[in-house]
């Protein structure tokens, strides 16, 4: 129950921090405060029934407990009640907002053995707090924590909140920080070869055991390359990715140099063309990060979760990471964002969050993100996404297959199957019987299949042994993806991403709308649909609509017009992302019914639109002004392309391209529309325009 407390205290925090700046690293405006007070004002509930508790440490609510959420206009309470935090303040905020968790869910279980449904608001007087431990809600349910404006800072390398099958929580008003931060950044002050020396900016951590990753135990992001490593984004002096410039990969055996000063060595097997240190100048602004534990932490939750009103100003990791359970969590005016100065610093923050903003990963339903903003982050804005399992083995509808991570499949369960080279489809089966093991004598194999995906795993000696309905007619290197819990039905509109390294929006969901969204200064591609081979995250996707989005400076990564670059075709890409054992296109029609219009594009490394692999494909209207803005370099050598067009489209059928408008871009760029050969059933091809 601790757990749960530290975990709302953490939401309370997010509120808080997000909106000025100033010499406290966590401080709320007065302008910040009334919007919160007048979004809260707007807000109502329907049928609260007023009901005193014995406990003293219970008030009546005399407004709505609930602050607006989709929670109260849906679910039926009995009564709603408010708690008051300043009866369990005992000085100890880790364990005082624990204890408090604590005591109302089991106020809550009570009522609920007396066949009442009693929902709680816990309100946080509106203050700075504390924490070193994370926020833990385990099995919590029916209640809201307000943080009323509250700043929630953590002073440990923890996960802030931590949420197992919770259902209908709601966290709302507060700002959340870590003091000390959990990255740091410097200037380039000389290079020498694959070393380059950096001066840490005053105010942000130099100590050496921290910048070569002591006390980061997160496996995402921790090894790359068979050993330790973190990764550095170059910036402007706006804080904005500097264009043109790769992801650097530096080893952890930095040397301190005495003051400020570190010396770095890049790694020799960069993952980037062209030497780890050749975009690299004196001069520039580079951030040193981790993929460390995670904002939010949430398995295997039931519905009805919902963040409201939260600013986030930095995190270890990634932020909200969603596992399993029914997902459809609302993530409405969640703002993410570089906090204020810390003391004594004189530059800004470039970075606030170490990973991906929001990525969820096996959910039924995939979450509604309505006027957010997530910008300055170390990867994508959001990732939502189902899993590849390979077959191991198979006879009949039994198959031995070999999951990445530990991510159970279900009985009853529908999964479709594809064959390992070409993607296409096997048919889909119900799971009837699944069972877990470890076996060590199937290492080497499991390791075979994922030899030329990303080499990040869980455990290479689990397997999982399914029986399906009826046979898939499956084969050794095979996979198969389920279709129930890949994030479909996601909602992702009016907000604003960008400025950070990798994609804007990555979806891979059936009936998902992408709509009214700014997104600026991704290094990747701003919009991507697409099954991911290199990483192990499924589905193909249908019934998808990107639609008034306005994009700029997207793909501005200088791999993006490298040969390295496999896939990154377009700042709006519907695609296979390919492994290593894959290249060119492929005999595969598994993307259905994509509807890409009225975008607003301007400025893109590589095409403005790239779509492959669909069946039902409509692109119309959309304007794109100068793509291809480095030149057209390599882009397309591993599809046997040159560009030539802002629209590619490629290994497709029943496709409709009109009313588009391309206007710009290099001398090679000399129409609107480039249709690959290998498109077939063209329904139309019109009113395309290149200027």
């Amino acid at each position: 129950m601790k757990k749960a407390i530290v975990l709302l205290l953490l939401l309370c925090f997010v509120l808080t921090s997000c909106k000025t700046k100033s010499n406290d690293p966590i401080s709320t405006s007065s302008n910040s405060s009334e919007e919160l007070s007048a979004s809260l004002e707007n807000i109502s509930s329907d049928d609260l029934e007023p009901e005193t508790l014995s406990s003293a440490n219970v008030s009546q609510s005399s407004s709505s407990a609930t602050t607006g959420t989709t929670v109260t206009s849906t679910q039926k309470y009995d009564s709603y009640k408010t708690v008051d935090f300043a009866q369990y303040d005992s000085g100890d905020d880790d364990y005082s907002i624990n204890s408090a968790i604590d005591t109302i869910n089991m106020m809550g279980s009570v009522a609920a053995a007396k066949g009442k449904r009693i929902r709680y608001t816990l309100k946080m007087p509106k203050r700075r707090y504390e924490l070193s431990k994370s926020i833990t809600l385990t099995g919590v349910q029916d209640l809201t924590i307000d943080g009323e404006g509250s700043s929630f800072v953590f002073t440990n390398n923890v996960t802030a909140i931590l949420m197992n099958g919770c259902k209908n929580i709601i966290f709302t008003n507060f700002f959340i920080d870590y003091d000390p931060l959990r990255y740091t950044q410097g200037i380039v002050t000389a290079i020498n070869g694959v070393k380059c020396t950096v001066e840490i900016d005053k105010g942000y951590p130099s100590d050496i055991d921290f910048i070569n990753g002591a006390g980061v135990d997160d496996v995402y992001g921790k090894v790359s390359f068979g050993e330790k490593t973190f990764t550095s984004n170059i910036y402007d002096a706006t804080g904005a990715i500097k264009s043109n410039t790769p992801t650097m990969v530096f080893k952890t055996n930095a040397i301190s140099k005495g003051g400020n000063l570190v010396e770095l060595t890049a790694h020799s097997n960069s993952l980037f063309e062209g030497g780890p240190l050749d975009y690299l100048n004196v001069g520039d602004i580079i951030s040193l990060s981790y993929s460390g534990p995670k904002l939010v932490w949430a398995d295997y939750c039931l519905g009805g979760i919902e963040f409201i009103n939260i600013n986030v100003y930095s995190a270890p990791g990634a932020g909200f990471w969603e596992l399993g359970g029914e997902g459809g969590t609302l993530y409405k005016n969640v703002c993410v964002s570089p906090g204020s100065k810390p003391t004594g610093a004189i530059r800004d923050r470039v970075l606030a969050m170490s990973g991906d903003c929001i990525h969820s990963t096996m959910l039924k339903q995939g979450p509604t993100i309505d006027g957010c903003t997530f910008i300055n982050l170390a990867d994508d804005a959001v990732n939502l996404n189902g899993q590849i399992y390979y077959v191991l083995s198979s006879s009949g509808n039994q198959a031995i297959i070999a999951p990445r991570w530990d991510y159970p499949l279900l009985v009853g369960e529908k999964i479709k199957g594809y064959d390992g080279t070409s993607l296409t489809s096997s048919g889909t089966a119900t799971i009837t019987k699944f069972a877990s093991r470890k076996d060590s004598s199937m290492t080497s194999l499991i390791k075979e299949m994922y030899q030329n995906t990303d080499q990040q795993w869980g455990d290479n000696t689990l397997i999982y042994e399914v029986t399906t309905n009826k046979p898939l007619n499956l084969k050794k290197g095979d996979c198969i993806t389920s279709l129930d819990r890949h994030c479909s039905g996601a909602v992702i509109k009016n907000s604003t991403f960008g400025k950070n390294r990798s994609r804007g929006i990555v979806v891979k969901g059936d009936d998902v709308l992408i709509e009214n969204n700014t997104i600026t200064g991704c290094m990747f591609p701003s919009i991507v649909v697409q099954l991911d081979l290199g990483f192990g995250e499924a589905g193909f996707s249908s019934n998808v609509i990107i639609r008034g989005n306005k994009i700029t400076n997207s793909t501005v990564g200088k791999d993006m017009t490298m040969s390295i670059n496999r896939d990154n075709l377009g700042a709006i890409m519907v695609n296979v992302l390919l492994d290593r054992a894959h290249n060119g296109f492929i005999n595969s029609y598994e993307q259905k019914n994509i509807l890409i219009e009225n975008n607003v594009i301007n400025r893109t490394a590589v095409y403005g639109i790239s779509c492959t692999n669909v069946d039902g494909l409509t692109i119309r209207n959309n304007s794109i002004t100068n793509p291809f803005m480095f030149g057209v370099g390599k882009v397309g050598q591993n599809f046997g392309i040159k560009p030539n067009a802002g629209i590619f489209i490629g290994q497709s059928m029943k496709v409709s391209v009109t009313g588009n408008t391309v206007t710009g871009g290099p001398l090679e760029i000399t129409k609107a529309v480039q249709i690959h050969s290998n498109v077939t059933s063209i329904i139309d091809n019109s009113n395309n325009t290149k200027k």
